[in-house]
């Protein structure tokens, strides 16, 4: 009898465990989630809008403390991020490496996707620029699996930079206007225009007229929302004018000009330019003279 009650016991002991068996886990796996996780999720929704805040947060952590492999790729990223985000270069792979190591194999798509694009802006930084289109490469195949789009609308623009150094002019304006759409689809206006600005002057490059027509419409609608990118537009604009001989154009920008102290010297040179390619050279001397006599650029242009 007292065989019968045990054996009953461990059946009853078995069934309890096998039920409990999922929250255990669920459990244990909450367990996991340190302080500094905690911490790194306040960073992750500092990141975008407060970046600066976001690079404090992570500071604060004392690396000793990190847990398991995850935990530690998570840090890596986070952090590679907000250096990135406040315009803090880095030519090592110290911070982003335990990122590399877990996320390229157990990551997500998002997280995949974020940590070759990181890896990419590393090797741009040491100019190794095939071991850059490699990463940039690699992220592309993430297209259709990752939701990522900002990140990924980075990374054809670090691309297109690959391309327009390596002289892949098409390439660079594909990749632009790639970037341009996608911006467009989650509102971000200022880097839409950002990029529509760079494929405006890869098509002036190429000397394709109608499709420089066609984006400069787009990008002066854009300008008027934006107009602390208007210094860029002009000289897209000037290049423009230069390259096909469109004195009307280049007209219609020097009349738009009120007060050149909002520019800087190389705009200046540019507007120079511009009088000079109208036969105002009284105008262009005098806009020339406004700038500082120690810029290099100046001396080359004499």
């Amino acid at each position: 009898m007292a065989t019968v009650i045990e054996k009953m016991r461990k059946l009853i002991l078995f069934i309890f465990l096998i039920m409990t068996l999922p929250f255990m886990v669920m459990f244990i796996g909450c367990g996991h989630k340190s302080e500094a996780w905690d911490t790194m999720d306040t960073a992750e929704v500092l990141m975008d809008s407060m970046p600066d805040s976001a690079l404090t947060v992570l500071s604060s952590i004392e690396k000793t403390s990190l847990g398991d492999d995850k935990e530690k790729a998570r840090y890596a990223l986070l952090m590679s991020m907000a250096l990135d985000k406040n315009y803090i270069d880095t030519t090592s792979f110290d911070v982003l490496q335990p990122a590399i190591d877990y996320y390229l194999e157990k990551g997500t798509p998002e997280e995949r996707l974020r940590t070759l694009y990181y890896q990419g802006c590393i090797f741009l930084n040491k100019s190794d620029f095939d071991m850059a289109m490699q990463c940039y490469l690699k992220a592309e195949d993430l297209k259709d699996e990752c939701k990522d789009t900002i990140t990924y609308a980075n990374m054809l623009v670090a691309q297109g930079n690959i391309y327009a150094k390596s002289c892949q002019i098409e390439g660079y304006v594909r990749n632009n206007l790639c970037a341009s759409e996608l911006y467009n689809k989650i509102g971000e206006q200022r880097r839409e225009l950002s990029s529509l600005i760079r494929a405006l002057d890869g098509c002036i490059s190429l000397g394709n007229i109608e499709r420089s027509d066609s984006l400069m419409s787009r990008t002066d609608s854009l300008v008027q929302i934006h107009p602390e990118l208007n210094e860029a537009s002009i000289r897209v604009k000037m290049t423009y004018g230069i390259r096909f001989n469109s004195d009307s154009v280049i007209n219609n920008i020097l009349g738009s000009i009120s007060d050149l102290t909002q520019y800087d010297d190389e705009t200046k040179l540019d507007i120079t330019l511009g009088y000079l390619n109208l036969n105002e050279p009284l105008k262009a001397k005098m806009i020339f003279e406004s700038i500082a006599p120690d810029n290099p650029k100046t001396n080359s242009f004499r």
